[in-house]
């Protein structure tokens, strides 16, 4: 998976759900309740997510750091899952989350030179 495919599928299964994937207290999770997932949570599979129950508050950083993801995260750009990670985290504590979300990814995609979905 390339970043565009990576971007793609996080910004779309964000929007898709609508909502945050967060705890009540806003706590960001990458699978969270009612199945929703942040923009990390939509690039793993249920069976790569389910180890991170409890590290679902870390930072992707730290999660391949120790060897809780899968190796194709290994050999991307770290700082790209970040930022995708951090634009969704940013915009959930907000009432208009989608506008902020919308506009975070919009930030990333200039960044790393990548389109916004339609």
């Amino acid at each position: 998976m390339n970043k565009q495919e990576a971007f793609n599928t996080a910004y779309a299964g964000v929007i898709k759900q609508g909502k945050p994937s967060a705890t009540k207290s806003g706590g960001c999770l990458y699978r969270g309740p009612n199945r929703r997932k942040c923009g990390i949570g939509q690039l793993l599979t249920n069976k790569e997510a389910e180890g991170l129950d409890s590290r679902d508050t870390s930072s992707v950083r730290h999660l391949l750091r120790g060897g809780f993801l899968p190796n194709r995260f290994k050999s991307a750009d770290v700082d790209f899952f970040e930022d995708l990670q951090s634009a969704h985290d940013q915009a959930a504590d907000h009432s208009d989350f989608l506008d902020h979300f919308r506009n975070n990814m919009a930030r990333v995609a200039n960044h790393y030179k990548l389109k916004v979905p339609a």
